[in-house]
């Protein structure tokens, strides 16, 4: 696995600028050469190192391009996710499941991970006010979840039950907590609008009063001075 394979493998999935996923992919690809085994000898050169970037991207915490992914190594879903769980096991990278694992399994699109793994750390943040263990894998779950039916992307509440080992009553549980967690973000959302609304009010008045006026108009002299200036020494030139 050589490093130019890495970069132009992490080019084609769109880290074009990212040195951090290149140095990791790096590491991973190296410790995967050292732990190779039988299991590791049906898949291809392009796919482990593709894996690898994969897996890099997850430990990272950014989204990953599932469907270029199996394009680019030639390879059905559930092939690919196999062959992951084998790489994943062997370099010691992170077993537990989370938001690239489940769209992966799920076969939810790049946008919705994307969008998922920047709202994750902010729900985890919320609901460890309760002193809950934020490592769980359920809350990835919740929040892929929720952010998939946001944009109207159809999902399986049952799947997701399943995937994650979760009776109704615990994944309900799950769903209220992130309802409350959305209610307080739109509450906060709102706030905001009303902060930046009242600021513009004040900054409007306060062009209204005595003397503002003046400032503006010598400004635009000033302005228009500078101008001719320069329009003048172009001409001379």
């Amino acid at each position: 696995m050589s490093d130019k394979l890495i970069q132009d493998l992490s080019l084609k999935l769109g880290y074009r600028e990212n040195p951090h996923i290149l140095e990791k992919s790096t590491e991973n690809c190296r410790l995967l050469s050292l732990k190779q085994n039988s299991m590791t000898s049906s898949i291809g050169e392009i796919a482990k190192v593709v894996i690898c970037i994969d897996l890099a991207a997850s430990i990272i915490g950014i989204s990953f391009d599932t469907n270029t992914a199996l394009k680019i190594c030639g390879l059905k879903k559930s092939n690919y996710a196999n062959y992951r769980r084998i790489i994943q096991k062997l370099i010691g990278g992170t077993s537990s499941v989370g938001v690239p694992e489940l769209c992966l399994q799920l076969g939810l699109p790049a946008h919705v991970q994307e969008a998922a793994i920047e709202e994750l750390p902010k729900y985890l943040k919320f609901i460890q006010r309760n002193a809950t263990d934020s490592s769980n894998p359920q809350y990835a779950a919740v929040v892929l979840y929720g952010v998939a039916r946001s944009r109207k992307i159809k999902v399986s509440k049952v799947a997701f039950c399943n995937t994650c080992s979760l009776k109704k009553d615990q994944w309900k549980i799950l769903e209220d907590s992130w309802h409350q967690y959305r209610q307080e973000r739109e509450k906060k959302s709102t706030a905001m609008d009303v902060d930046v609304q009242e600021e513009s009010k004040d900054v409007t008045e306060n062009l209204k009063r005595p003397g503002k006026a003046e400032e503006i108009e010598d400004y635009e002299v000033w302005k228009q001075r500078i101008l001719t200036r320069a329009y003048n020494d172009v001409v001379e030139n």
